[in-house]
């Protein structure tokens, strides 16, 4: 953090600013087209906490199966096979 009396160059703002440069297209491009990476940040952290649940599989291949089996839509649109609202008269 800079403080009063500090020179300036060694200041935060110094380095924001050459970042800010430094990534400038990036940030236009953000800017122009809405696009950001979040999908890809949160299938990250999805798969993350997976690999956590998934503790004690006995091979590779559970975990791989589960995480495609979560990450795809598989199952997302049936319905379930029984509900409690079900009428058996």
């Amino acid at each position: 953090m800079a403080f009063l009396g500090e020179p300036l160059q060694n200041s935060e703002f110094v380095e924001l600013s050459r970042k800010i440069r430094r990534h400038t297209q990036s940030i236009l491009s953000t800017m122009k087209y809405g696009l950001s990476n979040a999908r890809i940040e949160a299938l990250n952290n999805k798969i993350k906490l997976i690999i956590r649940r998934s503790y004690g599989f006995q091979d590779v291949d559970s975990l791989i199966g589960m995480i495609m089996l979560v990450c795809s839509n598989v199952g997302r649109n049936l319905r379930p096979a029984y509900t409690a609202d079900t009428d058996f008269e």
